[in-house]
């Protein structure tokens, strides 16, 4: 899980968000994936863009690690279809 959240810290920085904006960003991803019946990437970032976060602030693996995180720490069961 450790490397997961450095990764995740990385990607974040990388976009140009700074370290204490980093903890309430995915404060906010992990309450729109809990709130949510369906969570696809442009849902989750529309919802994050309703909050004031901007366009470019989330990506599908940074999405997904959130996800992943979320589910290590037993707050989300999360159930994947593929789409075809």
């Amino acid at each position: 899980m450790d490397k997961q959240i450095e990764q995740l810290i990385l990607r974040l920085m990388a976009k140009g968000m700074g370290l204490q904006t980093i903890p309430n960003f995915i404060r906010d991803v992990a309450r729109v994936v809990i709130d949510s019946r369906y969570v696809t990437y442009p849902i989750v970032n529309r919802r994050m863009m309703e909050r004031g976060w901007p366009e470019d602030g989330l990506d599908e693996h940074s999405l997904a690690l959130i996800v992943e995180l979320l589910e290590e720490s037993e707050v989300l069961h999360v159930q994947r279809v593929v789409l075809q």
